[in-house]
Parts: C-alpha cells; structure tokens; sequence
C-alpha cells in the first residue's frame, strides 16, 4: 500500500520539463506585423506610387502644374512625403526580419503617420497661399497635386492611426464601435479644416 500511494504521489507531481516547453512555446510566439501593418503598407505603397506619377508627368513652363512645382519647397515636401512613406515599408520589412529584437517597432509606423500628417497638411498650405499669390489656380485641391494625394493620403494615416490606438480594457464591441466613430468623423472634419484654410483671408 505504501508503495502505491509513493506511485500515485509521483505520478501526480506537475512534469519538471513543462516550464521549460511553456517557455520555448512563448520564445516563438509570433510577434510580427498584424494586418494593419500589411494594409497599411500597401496603402502607402499606392500614395507613393501616385506622388511619383504627379511629379514625372511633363509640365509646361506656363502651366498652373509648372507654376506650382516651382514654388520654394514645393518639391523638397514632396520628396519627404515619398521618404516617410518609403520608411513605413523599410519599418514593416524590419519589423518582420528582426521582430524577435527588443524594439518597440509598432511605434515607428505610428510615428511615421503622424509625420505623414503634418507633411501633407503644411503643403496643404503652401499650395493655398501659392494660389492666392500666383497667376494660376490648382483645380484638384485638396488632393491633387498634394504629394500622397493631400487629403486621401491622410485618410490614409489617421485610419491606421485609429485602428491601432489603444483603448484598454473597454469591450471588443465597443473598442470598434469608438474607432469606426472616429474614422467616420475624420473625413468631414479635415473637410471642414480645409474649407476653412482656404476661405481665411490672405
């Protein structure tokens, strides 16, 4: 009887090597880029794309597209739009080689939209104060011929922005009720921003 119940505490004893596979087990979870990176990056991979069409296409000396892209730092804003949103690529890239790296990479995309932003919105302005003093009118405002699309480009950022902010411990329901809110009234505010820009006096 005693050498049963020494069997029973034995086998009952947690296995010593458990520990040791939950480690190895979490070691290998898969910490990489989500979906959100993938989009997001295919995204930029298209603002790119039209920024570098705009700027290749032939304009003539006296055109409004000639004028514009010879006002100061019209083209040194859009060559950083087209760098911020090479860095978002390079980031996920890195992010999926070296993700098993203590580095906080789901910062620096977030970072880089928030550059984005600010980028888009200070050519925004340039371009309303280049229309105002310059002897041509840009027919595409607010978007075109904005690098990463003006205001699309940062539709762009700000969903990405929305979709990974941190809402903590509110309900799944309502986490994406509260950023669905969000993305709807983005568009229309930014709307309303530019309306107002554009209609303020020189």
């Amino acid at each position: 009887m005693a050498e049963a119940h020494r069997t029973r505490t034995t086998l009952s004893q947690p296995q010593q090597d458990l520990p040791l596979s939950g480690l190895a087990a979490h070691r290998w979870t898969y910490q990489g880029p989500g979906w959100q990176e993938w989009l997001y990056s295919f995204a930029v991979t298209g603002l790119t794309a039209s920024t570098i069409i705009s700027m290749s296409r032939p304009q003539g000396v006296y055109s409004a597209m000639g004028y514009y892209y010879k006002e100061p730092n019209v083209l040194l804003i859009q060559k950083f739009g087209i760098a911020i949103n090479a860095l978002v690529l390079l980031a996920v890239v890195a992010w999926i080689i070296r993700w098993r790296k203590k580095v906080p990479w789901s910062w620096v995309p977030s970072a880089l939209a928030a550059a984005g932003i600010g980028l888009i919105w200070w050519e925004l302005t340039l371009a309303i104060e280049a229309v105002a003093a310059g002897p041509y009118t840009l027919s595409g405002l607010p978007n075109s011929p904005i690098h990463s699309a003006g205001t699309i480009g940062v539709m762009v950022h700000i969903a990405y922005l929305v979709i990974k902010m941190p809402l903590g411990k509110i309900k799944t329901g309502w986490k994406a009720l509260i950023k669905l809110s969000l993305l709807a009234a983005a568009w229309p505010v930014q709307q309303m921003i530019w309306e107002s820009l554009k209609n303020s006096p020189s």
